[in-house]
């Protein structure tokens, strides 16, 4: 699959994700009474759909929240990188996780893809290398515009409007640019 040939999609780590979600499994005959029903509405993927329910089939997810059982806060600080325009985990829910970690750092890439580092944005691989190499945290909030496309900022759950934050910012420079912290 040229999706994850290119580093910005793993089924490997989507399965476990998503197998590590719920500790429910439905069983091989629910799945096939599903696949006759969604053949179909959709028959060109409803199949394929259906029958993908059983990958989770024997793999054991671990009771209780992994989280909590480990250290009670993560070493501060923290970076979190957020994508505007992504359909998979949108902005807002960025925002909300960066304000339960006062502190923290936050990169945006305000372009439409799920997977920021690694998928060629200058600006967040050096951010994100930075910070995993050579500890070095940003100061500020980096804002790395989309690349060969149209800005796709989504409005965080602050009342700062778009043009208000875009004012707040210093001049970009040619890789990614910085806003003060929130």
């Amino acid at each position: 699959m040229a999706l994850e040939r290119s580093g910005a999609f793993s089924w490997d780590a989507y399965r476990a994700i998503t197998c590590n979600d719920t500790s429910s499994r439905p069983t091989p005959e629910l799945v096939e009474a599903q696949a006759r029903v969604v053949r179909k509405k959709a028959p060109i993927f409803g199949n394929w759909a259906a029958w993908n329910e059983l990958q989770c089939q024997g793999w054991d997810t671990v009771a209780g929240d992994l989280w909590l059982s480990g250290p009670r806060r993560p070493p501060s600080p923290i970076m979190i990188v957020g994508t505007t325009g992504d359909t998979v985990v949108p902005y807002v829910a960025v925002t909300q996780l960066r304000s339960g970690f006062p502190g923290s750092a936050l990169v945006t890439y305000e372009g439409g893809s799920h997977t920021a580092y690694g998928s060629g944005v200058r600006c967040v691989n050096q951010a994100v290398e930075a910070y995993l190499l050579d500890r070095k945290v940003p100061t500020a909030e980096v804002v790395c515009p989309a690349v060969g496309a149209k800005s796709l900022r989504a409005s965080p759950s602050s009342s700062r409007t778009p043009s208000a934050r875009k004012a707040a910012r210093p001049s970009p420079s040619p890789s990614c640019r910085r806003s003060p912290r929130a």
